[in-house]
């Protein structure tokens, strides 16, 4: 449990940085892509406005000084320009060396099919971004060489990755050496609580046995009466607590059981054999559908214990002259073949009642802990989804159409 328990503190931990990282990741990633495709389209705008040239004029400086782009990166700038000109387009490489006119016409009429009007082209490793214009004289089409800006746009990108998935590392590594220092004080309270349950049912044994002693020597020198058969009753109510008390405690005590290979069909039936006669004395009809050889990794006597709870809690919960069911088989769960086991019985009045608390120690659906009408401590539930968990399986538990419903994901 305390192992689950570790691991859950550490997921959870660094599922939360994962979160932080990633969200400023994006944020300082998308402010990066923000500023540098705001500087590349600034640059193409002052080429349109000026037929293809950068002039270094003093409103071009104040343009760029907004932008946080240094003067002397201006004169380094690679641009040109392609001027349609009748059925023919004029191509002006003044400002770029790596390109040539037959370059640039291979690529032109791809540019041109396309609908937008901003795009990048790459040609020999060098990215190209550019800007399409109608002019009086026809379509004007500016290309600026911004591959400085999308290496180190790309560069940050990367590295901020790595250094993200290096730093989550780190602190995941830091998580679990700290989380048993975390979960410490957890440990220790569970454990004098466990010690507790122990200690005070073997100590409760011994005067609930002589309470017990001398109830039934009074009755033998007085006679039974309604007084005696009480007291017997609730010395016996409580014998019984005690015992499914330290049953629970042992069982969280185990990290693992011993699982083997066993027929749970044949398990089933003879849970469903042992409690039909139950359910026909109280007038409940009992509805079973067991699924034949099925094979599954558990403990056989706690998988008895298991349907045996669920099945006496579908008992007390029933509705007079109500429905228990049973189910066991084979079905798609999560893109494979798993084991499902259902109990449900009717219970028309079970609305109010809080189906997430159920598996919760003393926790009953009546509001009150009035004992007269139902029987039962409230651990039994508490017990089963331990026992579930033991094996490797997942417990839930669905109210619908007034009918309690518990499933179990082998």
């Amino acid at each position: 449990m305390f192992r689950k328990l570790r691991i859950k503190f550490i997921v959870t931990a660094t599922a939360a940085i994962a979160l932080i990282l990633a969200f400023f990741l994006v944020l300082m990633n998308s402010i990066v892509y923000t500023q540098t495709e705001d500087n590349i389209q600034t640059v193409l705008s002052i080429l349109s406005k000026n037929e293809g040239e950068l002039p270094i004029t003093d409103e071009t400086k104040e343009n760029f000084t907004k932008k946080n782009i240094q003067e002397g990166i201006i004169y380094n700038f690679q641009y040109f320009s392609v001027r349609e000109k009748g059925n023919d387009y004029t191509i002006s490489l003044g400002n770029v060396q790596s390109l040539t006119e037959a370059d640039v016409r291979g690529f032109l009429q791809k540019i041109l099919k396309k609908p937008e009007t901003y795009g990048t082209i790459t040609r020999n490793g060098r990215h190209f971004t550019y800007q399409i214009s109608q002019t009086a004289s026809g379509k004007l089409l500016v290309f600026f060489e911004a591959t400085n800006y999308i290496r180190e746009r790309d560069t940050l990108f990367q590295v901020s990755i790595w250094l993200s998935l290096a730093s989550l590392f780190l602190l995941a590594l830091l998580f679990t050496l700290i989380s048993g220092i975390v979960i410490r004080p957890f440990v220790k309270n569970y454990e004098k609580q466990r010690m507790f349950i122990t200690n005070a049912g073997h100590e409760l044994k011994t005067p609930l046995a002589i309470i017990s002693a001398n109830t039934e020597l009074q009755e033998l020198m007085e006679g039974e009466t309604e007084w005696s058969v009480s007291t017997k009753e609730q010395t016996e109510r409580l014998n019984h607590l005690i015992g499914r008390l330290i049953r629970l405690a042992r069982l969280e005590e185990q990290e693992d059981i011993k699982l083997t290979q066993q027929n749970i069909s044949l398990i089933a039936e003879k849970v469903a054999t042992d409690f039909a006669p139950l359910f026909k004395k109280e007038d409940k009809n009992f509805e079973s559908l067991i699924e034949a050889d099925i094979i599954e990794k558990v403990a056989q006597e706690e998988f008895y214990e298991l349907l045996s709870i669920l099945l006496d809690n579908a008992r007390k919960y029933c509705d007079p002259a109500g429905t228990i069911r049973l189910t066991l088989k084979r079905k798609a769960y999560l893109l494979r073949k798993r084991t499902c086991i259902t109990v449900s019985n009717d219970y028309k009045d079970g609305r109010p009642a809080n189906i997430k608390r159920f598996f919760d120690r003393f926790y009953r659906a009546e509001t009150s802990h009035n004992n007269q009408t139902t029987s039962g401590y409230g651990i039994g539930l508490s017990m089963a989804q331990h026992l579930v968990s033991l094996f490797r399986g997942k417990i839930f538990v669905t109210y619908k159409k007034q009918v309690i419903t518990f499933t179990i994901w082998l």
